[in-house]
């Protein structure tokens, strides 16, 4: 099944990401990642919903999203064209003569490292979605002690934007 980034702009309030995520749920389509927040205008909120899909699926669920009476805009982000990002904190687990193996991995990965105790290492490591999924798998073979994800991100690259801003 294919990904697909719809990036939706909402009315900011109350009961808005309840009503969106009750949309999916209720038509059976799984939200594989589901970030929201506020945008450069306190009145409205950026979702990004990531979903598997073939392009009919997609094309369904965009015509539910513009039904809804929150939201503003929906837009389906190319994977390819769009500044997409994800991060990620894992704890791994360095005992037992394994810190240099660790160290090797995070730094071959490009992560950061936040915090080390006796016998773990967290690390941050922030990037495309691929590129966090990818680390993800190679810390999984080393020791992955628990993993906390912050969901994908994405905005259209260039100069387009969801809603032009009145002057």
């Amino acid at each position: 099944m294919k990904r697909n980034v719809i990036s939706v702009l909402v009315e900011n309030h109350p009961g808005v990401l309840f009503r969106i995520s009750g949309l999916f749920s209720r038509r059976g389509y799984n939200i594989n990642s589901l970030t929201v927040s506020c945008t450069e205008n306190p009145e409205l909120s950026r979702m990004t919903v990531l979903c598997t899909g073939d392009d009919s699926t997609v094309e369904q669920i965009m015509k539910q999203l513009n039904k809804q009476e929150d939201v503003k805009k929906v837009m389906l982000l190319d994977t390819e064209t769009s500044s997409l990002g994800d991060t990620a904190l894992a704890k791994l687990n360095a005992e037992n003569g394994s810190r240099k193996k660790v160290m090797d991995i995070i730094n071959e990965i490009g992560a950061s490292i936040i915090d080390m105790g006796d016998k773990t290492v967290t690390i941050q490591i922030t990037g495309s979605y691929h590129h966090v999924d990818e680390a993800l798998k190679k810390l999984y073979a080393i020791g992955v002690v628990e993993v906390a994800r912050t969901g994908l991100v994405g905005l259209e690259r260039g100069d387009g934007r969801l809603i032009d801003h009145e002057d």
